[in-house]
């Protein structure tokens, strides 16, 4: 059996991102139906240290119309926004958009890497 190595690992974020500030506000809109629930969201969103949050529905940063063209203020208590399948499409849209050119330099460069000798002479427990 070959031994399985991690030798690097690369993420990527979204172009554009938007503030607390913003955030919390179109939270907010989308989720809380009473007083209580948007004190309580207030204080999830300002005290889980995130400061900046990442979209690819912005079209830049802190633009919260991007947002709400995409997730629009609830029409009633009972209205959950786009679907599971809407929200998926997007995904897969932007997930599928071709990568920076340094992302694919990058890429060819690890791809090419061998691991060290220590973990390719490792044998995996059976």
């Amino acid at each position: 059996m070959t031994p399985a190595a991690i030798v690097g690992i690369g993420t990527a974020v979204p172009a554009a991102t938007f503030g607390q500030e913003v955030a919390i506000p179109l939270a907010m809109a989308r989720c809380c139906s009473n007083e209580s629930e948007r004190a309580w969201l207030q204080r999830i969103y300002r005290g889980c240290g995130v400061r900046r949050r990442g979209s690819v529905l912005l079209a830049h940063d802190d633009d919260a119309a991007s947002i709400e063209s995409f997730y629009p203020p609830r029409l009633s208590e009972h209205d959950g926004g786009p679907t599971t399948a809407v929200r998926l499409a997007l995904y897969m849209r932007e997930a599928g958009k071709p990568m920076p050119s340094f992302i694919r330099r990058a890429s060819r460069t690890w791809s090419s890497c061998r691991a060290p000798d220590r973990f390719r002479r490792a044998s995996m427990p059976s």
